[in-house]
């Protein structure tokens, strides 16, 4: 691509092989000559991003790995303490320690817990948010603890109309547009499956952003309270920069 990096292969001036074809075809292609270990991990040398030696190519599990954080308190910007990696996989989340040839090592399992959505990831200071089929989970050194408990379940505006009926004219008075009416035809569990974590650090608080929804989730990870904040537009992608979060919609 002209304007993005990739990798390229080049076998010889046989032109033919430079030929435009699909997506599909291409795919189609890559998987015929390649090997595939979804429970492998290949880290490499030191200062050499290049060269992978045998001795740092480990297998995590017996499953797939899905996605790698850590639980490293941010030092600063761009420098991060050392501290245990933990690999989402789906039979669960390994424990991998650096040893002192500088090697990865799995570890005991860190718990038996799968991710439901990889995508919907986050590191905090000292500790990983993620989905399982439980719901909302915070991973510290001291284990996995579901903290999404308390939002689970109906909407008790369903049975009460004149609460709903009360906020509209509350926001067409003092904002001018009628309440973003919150569908809990889902559950929270259900709802982790398709939505994005953001993290806003200064404020020490987790967003859970639903698909295509003009409202989010907001979990106070002082108090340890959940609420629902209106945003008034649907946001497509999220980038957590230490300590920003950039958003798109």
């Amino acid at each position: 691509h002209v304007l993005l990096d990739g990798a390229y292969w080049f076998d010889g001036m046989n032109y033919a092989n430079f030929l435009p074809c699909s997506e599909e075809e291409a795919t189609r292609a890559v998987n015929a000559s390649s090997l595939y270990y979804p429970s492998k991990l290949y880290v490499s040398e030191p200062d050499n991003p290049w060269t992978f030696p045998i001795t740092h190519r480990i297998t995590v599990g017996t499953g797939k790995i899905l996605a790698l954080a850590n639980t490293a308190v941010a030092l600063s910007q761009n420098q991060y303490g050392r501290s245990v990696l933990q690999a989402f996989c789906s039979d669960g989340i390994w424990e991998l320690q650096m040893n002192d040839m500088g090697a990865y090592v799995c570890k005991n399992p860190t718990s038996r817990d799968v991710i439901s959505n990889p995508d919907c990831l986050v590191m905090l200071d000292g500790a990983i948010a993620f989905p399982t089929d439980k719901g909302l989970n915070i991973l510290t050194s001291q284990g996995v603890t579901l903290i999404s408990e308390a939002i689970e379940g109906r909407n008790v505006s369903d049975g009460m109309p004149d609460i709903l009926t009360s906020l509209d004219r509350f926001f067409l008075k003092t904002e001018g547009v009628a309440i973003q009416k919150y569908d809990d035809s889902k559950m929270f569990k259900d709802i982790l499956k398709s939505s994005m974590l953001s993290y806003d650090y200064a404020h020490s608080c987790l967003h859970v952003i639903p698909q295509d929804k003009t409202w989010n989730y907001v979990y106070d990870l002082r108090s340890g309270e959940w609420a629902i904040q209106l945003t008034g537009y649907a946001v497509d992608s999220i980038v957590n920069d230490y300590p920003d979060t950039i958003i798109g919609a």
